[in-house]
């Protein structure tokens, strides 16, 4: 099939006249918009694309104006050609004559070449705010992927504008591009009863429908349904803030988006792996490197793998990610003076699972605080996504005498900074610079009235002083401005703050003496929010840089515009994404990419390429540190490949040639991952035999524990015995144990119990805890150990504890139900017989074994900073 009717008026003369027109795309844009014949409004109009015809018509089960235009006109009119006609909100064109859709955007013999290039001028120019005669505005590349609108569901600018941020995170992107067999779900882990809150699939088909050229706008309906599923404060028609937006998915992705690092186990050789040797051009042999051992710093010891490149890094198996770990933490650890630990409390930041997110997003913040009555000093470390920079901070900021030699150590920041900031830190409406924000953020202040910290040591609530400082720096730094103020009542902050385009210097607020860090301390900003209108309204509007022409675009809703950069430089920002910047590292990449351009590795044979983890070449392309080379993404402990869970292993990795190999080794080194070729891909060698048997194990364990524990489980239990109270979480893990995940540990009741054994505050039943019998509860005991223990007499975490409350007799006799129970336990076979020494989680405690519940899902609260 052909329509010729795109081809008829791309050949008018001056096709695209009406719609660059000004007054023509301010009509389209007016609120009292509706259809030449009747009441009905948007979004069921559409305009005739008929050069010399201004018509606005509508299509509706009762009367379709379209219909009569075109029987009017089309018909009635020689050399007419009013069949086409365009969607203004949503730019889908229809040719009525045809009766089909016409997307000039994607392949196919339906328009020619003419009327495509037409049609495509024609959604560009509706897409943008403003015409062709207003000097900007218009795409000029008009198969530009990545221009893509997203439709407004009904206040949903604020998710549209965040979205458009990570859109346009180039590392993202490229992860969920080349990187698609690492996505879980591309593992093929189905996380049966929580597959309707996995994120990162709809997230998944967002990325790919903004950078495919498919379409120019797109409709996230899935995406934001799945984030309500997982977080009810984005349900309902409300507007909600974009920060909180930003956090909850980051938080929520980086859950579900670890690394499936898989670290060696030296303990066991596997046989022989096929590699190829270039210099003898035939195959030989080479083992996994053989395991050492060292003293840490902390006197314990640990396993340090031994390459035979002299060039290889030794590190522990936790190399990538103890790595990016212990900067911050030996920062904090070498700059406290010995004489001053006896009084210094000191909390390190959290270890967690590293993942493009954290790769991407993280960095981490130290407080420090000290009492200013036994001068008692507390440290804490917390790692951040984004940092809350306040605008009109009205905090008294000293300048403590007492530290003057730590300021001049950590670049003299604070004490500068008292003499200058002064006068604006009150005044709304006035113009300041972001560098003078983060000076207020970091300055030392003092903590009194009601701020007042609680020491300890004094066990009293003193006057302290405290001090922010970055101790390690993101790749992506997201700062979000405070501009809302919810005192005793709420208000908007419209103060202009300055912002840097390029060169960002975070130096003065960074406490890190690493030379690696401080040289690698400036960013460009690609992308921010911004937010016109009052508190509690308004409206949310994105800015982003494209990677590939390197012209700015705001993206409000469906519109797409280019600006020019000194207008976005005005903007009145909420949210700015920077992205760090090493000259020197893009100087590498240019060089080894070129080793990789398309008529190079043309040349190259086949047997002669190198086969890399594409998770760590991304990282590589985007990270100023991307740790040593690991192969261990796709490779098994035992230096094979897992067959049962590596299904698309040509996927997860990227072809390069031995020049390019050897000069990434010279630059990072290796964690000791073997060097992969397409002969050992294609080798059944790699084939791991202990993985396969270790899976058939697994699999006979997953059968077993799901059948014992339904045959266990009770909806009810008999008067006189407790309900045993456990974990959601752990009970969340052991579903994706059964569905083929990796087996989760001792069981974990600290999701609603404190340290003390207490329970916690505004816990849920199905959302943090869930009761079970006590012949499951002795089950999973014997298999998982772990808890503590927790009963109470009702299915509810606050009801009295019945170990002291009163007795009261049984009516049923509770000599049968102890019968029957010590009957059901003796009967089941020892768990140490079915299952190997790894230990596997339980379920819910109603038939449907959903830990969530029939109805309830888990809040998904965003990260604190």
């Amino acid at each position: 099939m052909h329509c010729e009717h795109a081809t008829i008026l791309a050949a008018r003369p001056n096709p695209l006249a009406k719609i660059e027109s000004t007054s023509f795309k301010k009509n389209l844009a007016s609120a009292s918009l509706k259809c030449d014949g009747c009441e009905v409004r948007v979004p069921r109009l559409w305009i005739c694309l008929e050069p010399s015809c201004r018509a606005v018509v509508c299509t509706t089960s009762s009367s379709s104006h379209m219909k009569i235009h075109y029987g009017s006109l089309h018909k009635a009119v020689r050399d007419a050609c009013h069949c086409v006609f365009m969607n203004p909100r949503t730019l889908t064109i229809w040719c009525y004559r045809c009766e089909c859709e016409l997307n000039p955007f994607t392949e196919g013999n339906l328009i020619s070449p003419s009327g495509r290039l037409f049609l495509k001028t024609a959604v560009r120019c509706m897409q943008g705010k403003k015409s062709k005669q207003d000097g900007d505005g218009a795409i000029q590349d008009l198969d530009l992927t990545g221009l893509v609108g997203l439709k407004n569901l009904g206040n949903t600018c604020y998710m549209n504008a965040a979205l458009q941020a990570l859109a346009h995170t180039p590392a993202l992107t490229q992860y969920f591009q080349t990187c698609e067999a690492f996505i879980p779900e591309s593992r093929r882990v189905e996380y049966a009863r929580q597959k309707n809150i996995m994120l990162v699939d709809s997230f998944f088909n967002f990325v790919d429908s903004m950078w495919s050229g498919k379409s120019a706008i797109f409709s996230p309906g899935q995406l934001v349904s799945d984030v309500k599923k997982f977080n009810d404060i984005f349900q309902g028609p409300s507007q909600q803030d974009a920060q909180e937006f930003l956090r909850c998915i980051l938080d929520k992705l980086h859950d579900e988006l670890t690394y499936p690092r898989k670290y060696p186990d030296l303990n066991q050789i596997l046989p022989n792996i096929p590699i190829q040797d270039e210099k003898l051009n035939k195959t030989k042999s080479v083992q996994l490197p053989q395991q050492t051992s060292s003293k840490s710093s902390n006197g314990t010891s640990k396993d340090i793998s031994r390459s035979s490149n002299p060039k290889a890094v030794t590190t522990s198996s936790l190399s990538y990610a103890s790595s990016r770990s212990s900067t911050s933490s030996r920062s904090l650890q070498s700059s406290e003076n010995s004489s001053l630990v006896e009084n210094t409390e000191i909390t390190p930041a959290r270890v967690t699972t590293p993942s493009i997110i954290s790769d991407l997003f993280e960095g981490t913040l130290e407080s420090r605080v000290r009492c200013l009555s036994c001068r008692k000093e507390y440290i804490k470390e917390d790692k951040f996504f984004d940092l809350s920079i306040p605008i009109d901070k009205k905090s008294k900021i000293i300048d403590d005498q007492d530290d003057k030699s730590s300021k001049d150590k950590d670049g003299g920041v604070l004490g500068s900074f008292v003499d200058s900031i002064g006068g604006w830190l009150s005044i709304n409406n006035r113009n300041i610079k972001l560098s003078d924000c983060l000076a207020s953020f970091c300055a030392t202040e003092e903590l009194t009235g009601e701020d007042r910290y609680r020491c300890t040591q004094c066990d009293a609530l003193n006057d302290c002083r405290k001090t922010f400082r970055i101790t390690r720096l993101p790749e992506t730094l997201c700062i979000h401005l405070k501009r809302f103020r919810y005192d005793s009542y709420s208000s908007k902050i419209n103060t202009y703050v300055q912002f840097p385009m390029e060169d960002l210097d975070m130096t003065p607020f960074l406490k890190s003496t690493d030379h690696q860090e401080l040289s690698n301390s400036k960013y460009d900003l690609y992308a921010l929010v911004r937010h016109r209108g009052v508190v509690g309204g308004g409206h949310y509007i994105g800015y982003a840089k494209h990677a590939v022409d390197g012209c700015w675009y705001e993206f409000d809703d469906t519109y797409v515009t280019r600006k020019a950069p000194v207008d976005v430089a005005k903007m009145e920002a909420y949210i700015l994404f920077y992205q760090r910047k090493s000259s020197h590292r893009d100087e590498d990449r240019t060089r080894i990419l070129k080793y990789m351009s398309k008529p190079m590795m043309q040349i190259y044979d086949k047997d002669l390429l190198v086969y890399i983890s594409s998770l760590w070449f991304c990282r590589w392309k985007y990270l100023t540190s991307p740790g040593p080379i690991s192969n261990h993404d796709f490779l098994c402990p035992h230096g094979g490949i897992n067959v049962a869970t590596t299904r698309n292993v040509m996927g997860m990795v990227t072809p390069i040639p031995r020049i390019a190999w050897d000069a990434l080794v010279e630059m990072y080194g290796t964690d000791g991952s073997p060097v992969v070729n397409i002969t050992a891909l294609e080798s059944e060698k790699m084939a791991c035999s202990i993985c396969a048997q270790e899976e058939a194990e697994l699999d006979e364990r997953r059968r077993r524990e799901e059948q014992d524990v339904a045959r266990l489980d009770s909806t009810v239990i008999s008067d006189g015995q407790l309900w045993y109270l456990i974990g959601a979480d752990w009970l969340k893990e052991w579903h994706a144990f059964k569905a083929g995940d990796k087996p989760p540990g001792p069981i974990r009741n600290s999701q609603f119990l404190k340290d003390n054994g207490q329970p916690r505050a505004g816990m849920k039943r199905g959302t943090d805890y869930r009761g079970i019998n006590v012949i499951v509860w002795n089950y999973l005991q014997n298999i998982y150990g772990g808890g503590p223990e927790f009963v109470r007499a009702a299915l509810d975490l606050y009801a009295p504890d019945p170990k002291t409350a009163p007795t009261s007799p049984v009516r049923n006799n509770s000599r049968s139900n102890a019968y029957s129970h010590h009957h059901q336990l003796n009967h089941l076979p020892h768990p140490s017989t079915l299952y190997q020494p790894q230990l596997n989680m339980y379920q819910q405690s109603v038939p449907s074994l959903n830990p969530y519940g029939r109805s309830q899902v888990p809040n998904g609260k965003p990260r604190k900073a």
